[in-house]
């Protein structure tokens, strides 16, 4: 894999939530990856995570980022459709 494949991502670890988190250390376990552990939490080295483990985590980051798109659509829609019924339902109270 690509160190621009595994830069970008890194760098899109940083968007995940805990239980998303939570998911790619039992993909790392499963794969019989080599991490760190402390109380700040769990730590590993993209670059050294084996083909295997790497595709199977960038399947599931694409997973998380694929949700993500489908919610912040919903939630623009959603915004839209109250705005809209609010000023359907001021303009009612304004024309009685």
């Amino acid at each position: 894999m690509s160190y621009e494949k595994r830069k970008l991502f890194f760098e899109n670890l940083k968007l995940l939530v805990k239980s998303e988190f939570e998911e790619v250390f039992r993909i790392l376990k499963r794969h019989s990856e080599s991490f760190t552990e402390n109380s700040n939490g769990i730590f590993f080295d993209v670059n050294t995570v084996g083909e295997p483990c790497f595709v199977a985590l960038q399947e599931y980051m694409n997973f998380c980022l694929e949700n993500r798109r489908i919610e912040e659509g919903r939630a623009k829609e959603l915004a839209t459709l109250t705005e809209e019924t609010n000023k359907y339902l001021v303009e009612g109270y304004s024309s009685s």
